[in-house]
């Protein structure tokens, strides 16, 4: 599009029609490999009430200067009394943020600051909006009329903040300032709009009507003194929007949808129409840019569609158009607002607006709260999005400044409401206060780095501390004094003298009570890229010692994770122990399962002090399909199971839990005892012989318990050709990258869990191995928080991108086997979000060493029923909402015939049952989750039903549906993914 050139006080009348395409169509990341900057710090402005960032500028001395809006009176940063509502207010910072001094300057009623630069004398020009009378810092009356205030004010102050002199402009009418820039010579250009009309300090009459504003800009002499104005605009309503220079020290002015320029003299070069290509859109900001050319930032009708970029040669043409935008919605609070345009030293530019939208599109986080948060996006000289960031609170964050650092980086300052959460380390102050970060650089390469980004420590009430854990604090280069900052009240931790290499952290739990705890510690030294680690406590419930742990058939043992099991006791009937070698799948103590106690008939006679116990027992079928046993086939081991003298399962199937021979089942089943003792009996049923691994006996209030979550969804996803191919059926995962044409291959895993209390731990479990010659190549887990694709819709081009650092590592050799990935911080983040209503987990599996190597792992189609899997452990208190509701005495029975079934399963709301012929009658049906909690469903005696659980408020995850008639009652597995 071309924009017309309009003589001097001509005024636009209409916006020519479209005479060239954009050239360039933008889609979504580029694969440039551009990295968002790191923040060096964030800083958090205020008193006890309303302080508002209006602009932050880099100073001289290699600091900065925070130009802010404040009704606080003496509290917290601010040292000066209010002078009437709002007032300017000025704080001074070093390079590294620490606030040197602060200043106040006001009258009687609101002044707000606008702008804010610094002169060649080292001093500052303040200018603003006031409505004040003379009184307090003010020195002249307002120019208009009582219903009329408003005018423009301007304070010029030295180095140190003292005032030397202050200038009131306005109209007999309201003048409301938006912008203001310094001349070579430390002339002021202020500009704005009013509704004023010749007098007082304006020189041309109003444009439009009455009620209309027209653009006001005033010049004035580095000494306050007025030289020239002018009144622009068309006979509706147009208001300023930002007026800069350009490279030859003439003015540029920003309106709605006009750009002017004006010579130092007060002359008019050109007026140009800016393009409306949506309604409702503006102009926001606009500069010169270095190629002689101009860059436009508009805002769009509520956010909905962007921030918009816009770019023009030097002769007003369109050279390319971007919208950057997350998640588009219809609703008007999801949207991305522009703030600020600045061109970079590398002929791109930055944007910085604010956003409530999730990631999609161009944008790669979600928003941090409920309400508005930073947003920055880099754009290339050319408009393609290089990277993106996204910071915030939980409240409402909003920039409306940014400015370019003399190394590169990035200061960019607003408004916040929010406490120290999230992105947020500093502290609330008041209502609203200022809030200023500090980015470095794009590629800066003084950093710190742990060799970890989370610890995990596990410690029991009235236990000594658990042991020490250490990590490696790195740097990039040099040896600078490192500093350890807790970001939240954690007196249990304690921290190392802070230093570079190996460093130690230890809790001390003390008197608190048992359940999780949580803090963020903050590496920091100057010059350098600081690094935040994440450390977690989980404290148990106290030891009772009434825990009984026996390794049945076997010796005394101790599991990895520090369970004692005795040898072998308070049994019997024929001794007699199976035993097997090789890979026992599901646990890393495979030692516990190699033997088993098998015999016609075993009985355990287990003296325990009376309580409420979880009774588990441990099962693996180590004989059919098994090393050295006979080839595995249907039903060949079944017998029963009886404790307390109560039946729990006839014809017990070790195989139709575990689908696999050599594979680890855990039966668990709460337990009260009232006479001492604990009877467990297997009995011979329609197959073979009982079989048991071992039995754990433990006080309700200190289990742990183990829950595997078995992929729901997984996929592979191929660059290039391959690119908008779908892989999701395949019964195999890859894993793969390097140089060269469809080489890179990522493996996407979502595994659904119902919200889970306290988590000790979640391990990645996969089945493969790598399938090419060499080395161990390094497979590398990555958290994602888009949980919205689909096994059967994912492609490279569609899917998510990971959102923080590699969780965990893992060498993956040519031997198949499982391999474990540690990625405890991301599930239990998770976990709170499956609280607040979510109940997914997604990871993504890459190879970020680029070794050309693939590595495969065996998916959920597999028939090797070695599916991907989570191993999560969490504490007693998940099982104590177990057993609400819980029936203890129910008599659980696997049918010796066909069972009943559910299709489809998944299930999405809707699903058919069709009845095992051993019911009769009318059935019951009942749903519960593995909390425990259930809910009964309508059912009919029809052979084949539809159920409907579409109107339940149900999260994703594994239920099981009770199927009880007069005849029979059954347990059936659902997977619940809507």
């Amino acid at each position: 599009m071309e924009l017309t050139v309009l003589h001097h006080k001509r005024h636009v009348a209409r916006i020519y029609q479209l005479v060239i395409l954009l050239a360039l169509v933008f889609l979504g990341f580029s694969k440039t490999g551009f990295a968002q900057p790191a923040v060096l710090w964030d800083k958090t402005l205020g008193g006890a009430e309303n302080d508002e960032l209006s602009k932050v500028i880099t100073t001289s001395d290699g600091g900065m200067l925070v130009g802010a809006s404040s009704e606080s009176g003496v509290s917290v940063d601010k040292s000066q009394a209010s002078r009437g509502k709002f007032d300017f207010w000025i704080v001074k910072l070093s390079s590294d943020g620490t606030r040197q001094w602060d200043k106040r300057f006001g009258g009687t009623e609101n002044d707000r600051l606008v702008g804010v630069q610094q002169t060649s004398d080292g001093g500052y020009i303040l200018a603003g909006t006031s409505d004040s009378e003379a009184g307090g810092d003010k020195s002249e009356n307002d120019r208009g009329a009582i219903e009329q205030k408003g005018d423009f004010w301007v304070i010029k102050i030295s180095s140190n903040g003292t005032k030397l002199w202050d200038k009131t402009i306005g109209s007999t009418s309201n003048d409301i300032m938006t912008s203001m820039v310094l001349a070579p010579d430390n002339s002021i250009l202020l500009g704005g709009y009013t509704t004023g009309t010749k007098g007082a300090d304006k020189s041309e009459a109003r444009l439009g009507r009455d009620v209309d504003d027209d653009i006001w800009i005033v010049k004035l002499s580095a000494n306050g003194t007025k030289q020239w104005d002018k009144t622009l605009g068309t006979v509706y309503i147009d208001r300023l929007r930002n007026v800069s220079l350009t490279a030859g020290g003439e003015f540029l002015i920003a309106g709605d949808n006009a750009l002017y320029r004006f010579s130092q003299n007060g002359n008019q070069q050109w007026e140009k129409a800016v393009p409306q290509n949506y309604p409702g859109s503006y102009l926001v900001e606009a500069f010169q840019t270095k190629d002689g050319g101009y860059i436009l930032g508009l805002r769009t009708s509520e956010g909905r569609l962007g921030m918009h970029a816009l770019k023009l040669d030097a002769g007003g043409n369109i050279v390319w158009s971007r919208f950057v935008k997350g998640r588009t919605s219809t609703a008007p609070y999801n949207s991305d607002e522009l703030a600020c345009i600045r061109q970079t030293p590398d002929g791109g530019y930055i944007l910085a607006g604010a956003s409530v939208s999730k990631s999609n599109a161009d944008k790669s986080e979600d928003v941090r709260g409920v309400f508005e948060d930073f947003w920055m996006v880099k754009l290339s000289p050319n408009g393609v999005r290089e990277w993106d960031k996204t910071m915030g609170g939980g409240g409402t964050d909003r920039p409306t400044s940014i400015e370019l650092t003399k190394d590169g980086g990035y200061l960019i300052g607003g408004v916040t409401d929010s406490h120290m959460e999230y992105d947020k380390t500093t502290t609330h102050r008041g209502s609203n206060d200022c809030w200023l970060l500090r980015f470095a650089p794009d590629r800066a390469d003084n950093k710190l780095s742990f060799s970890a980004n989370a610890l995990n420590f596990v410690a029991r009430v009235g236990s000594p501390s658990p042991p020490a854990q250490t990590l490696v604090l790195n740097t990039s280069g040099g040896s600078p004094a490192v500093t350890f900052t807790k970001l939240s009240k954690a007196d249990w931790l304690i921290l190392p003298p802070a230093a570079l290499g190996t460093v130690s952290f230890r809790v001390n739990p003390g008197n608190l009570a048992y359940g999780t705890y949580q803090v963020r510690i903050k590496a920091s030294a100057p010059g350098f890229v600081g690094v935040d680690l994440d450390i977690t406590m989980v404290l148990q419930p106290a030891i009772s010692g009434r825990a009984v742990r026996i390794n049945a058939g076997g010796k005394a043992f101790t599991a990895a994770d520090g369970r004692v099991f005795s040898a072998d006791r308070y049994y019997s009937g024929v001794d007699r122990v199976s035993s097997v070698t090789g890979d026992i799948l599901g646990t890393t103590d495979d030692e516990l399962y190699r033997n088993a106690r098998t015999s016609a008939a075993i009985s355990y006679d287990i003296p325990a002090p009376n309580g409420q116990y979880m009774l588990v027992l441990h099962f693996a079928e180590i004989y059919f399909g098994a090393p050295g046993g006979k080839p595995l086939g249907e039903r060949q081991r079944l017998f029963n199971v009886n404790i307390e003298g109560q039946r729990r399962y006839t014809n017990f199937d070790i195989i139709a839990f575990t689908v696999a021979p050599m594979r680890v089942f855990r039966f668990e089943l709460p337990i009260t005892i009232t006479d001492g003792r604990m009877n467990i009996d297997l009995t011979t049923g329609a197959a073979d012989l009982p079989t048991i691994s071992a039995i754990e006996m433990v006080p309700l209030e200190e289990y742990t318990r183990i829950i595997e979550v078995t992929a729901a969804e997984d996929a592979t996803v191929r660059a290039d050709e391959f690119a908008s191919q779908n892989f999701g059926s395949s019964t195999l995962l890859d894993v793969k990258s390097g140089t060269g044409s469809s080489i890179d291959r990522y493996t996407y895993l979502k595994f659904p869990f119902v919200s889970i209390n306290e988590i000790i731990s979640a391990k990645l479990r996969i089945y493969g191995n790598n399938v090419e010659t060499g080395s161990a190549i390094n497979l590398s887990a990555y958290g994602i928080e888009d949980d919205s694709w689909t096994e059967s819709g994912i492609t490279w081009k569609n899917a998510p991108i990971q959102t923080n650092a590699a969780l965990s590592t893992v060498d993956v050799s040519t031997t198949l086997n499982y391999y474990e990935l540690d990625v405890t911080a991301f599930v239990r983040a998770r976990s709170k979000s499956a609280q607040k209503g979510g109940g997914l987990t997604s990871i993504i599996l890459k190879n970020p060493s680029a070794r050309n190597r693939k590595l495969t792992f065996h998916s959920r189609e597999n028939p090797s029923g070695l599916a991907p899997q989570l191993i999560i452990q969490t504490s007693g208190l998940y099982l104590n909402n177990i057993r609400t509701g819980a029936v203890e005495e129910e008599v659980v029975t696997i049918q010796e015939k066909e069972s009943s079934v559910i299709y489809p399963n998944p299930v999405s709301g809707h699903f058919m049952l069709k009845l095992s012929d051993k019911h009769q009658g009318k059935v019951s049906l009942n749903i519960s989750n593995e909390l425990g909690q259930s809910i009964e469903l309508p059912a009919s005696d029809q052979p084949v039903q539809e159920v409907n659980i579409s109107n339940l408020s149900l999260q994703n995850g594994i239920y099981l549906l009770k199927v009880q008639s007069v005849t029979e009652m059954e347990v059936l597995r659902i997977l619940l993914v809507k």
